[in-house]
């Protein structure tokens, strides 16, 4: 079954994969290109002048997006994964995965505290501008308030379809996090 992990930068997403990957039934992706493939499908079924004169029906485009999902991990042995990537949480592409898989889908998503994570960011830029000077000129800022502006509307729209794992959580209690979203999936609890 795949599953999606999403996250605001700097929110621990990394850490989460890499505790949900020690699971032997479970494999996480590196940042995947997944998501843009499926979205360039999509981009020319929608465009393509032989979609509308071959009649073709949105159930073969939900059918080809199953399917390129589904063979991007055909040589994976275990039964869990997660798609890690950040476009996930776009309701339009949260109903549109819903469509093609036959169910709405699940993301597991790290959330941090939005002045944390522009702190980290800024750390890891060492920029000599200063804090002000550096958010009105970083492509990482724009990164980050995307990332954020994203999963709030995907939460805000379908909240039943998201685990949020708070990074002061997940850094003080893995094992009670890992327990939730196992849970949430409907998965076995592993320790």
């Amino acid at each position: 079954m795949v599953y999606f992990l999403a996250s605001i930068p700097r929110s621990g997403s990394t850490l989460l994969a890499s505790l949900l990957g020690q699971r032997e039934d479970t494999f996480v992706s590196p940042t995947s290109n997944l998501g843009e493939i499926l979205g360039s499908v999509v981009e020319a079924f929608e465009s393509n002048p032989a979609t509308k004169a071959g009649e073709c029906s949105t159930d073969e485009l939900f059918r080809t997006l199953c399917a390129i999902t589904m063979s991007k991990y055909v040589g994976k042995k275990e039964p869990i994964v997660f798609d890690k990537g950040r476009i996930w949480p776009s309701p339009q592409i949260m109903e549109t995965m819903g469509k093609s898989l036959g169910k709405p889908i699940k993301i597991v998503a790290t959330v941090r505290p939005i002045a944390e994570c522009l702190a980290s960011f800024y750390e890891i830029d060492k920029s000599d501008f200063p804090v002000k000077q550096w958010i009105s000129k970083s492509p990482l800022y724009s990164h980050l308030i995307t990332s954020y502006n994203t999963l709030k509307e995907g939460y805000k729209k379908h909240p039943d379809q998201f685990c949020l794992v708070e990074y002061d959580d997940l850094v003080n209690h893995p094992q009670r996090e890992l327990d939730k979203i196992a849970d949430f999936l409907e998965i076995e609890k592993t320790s």
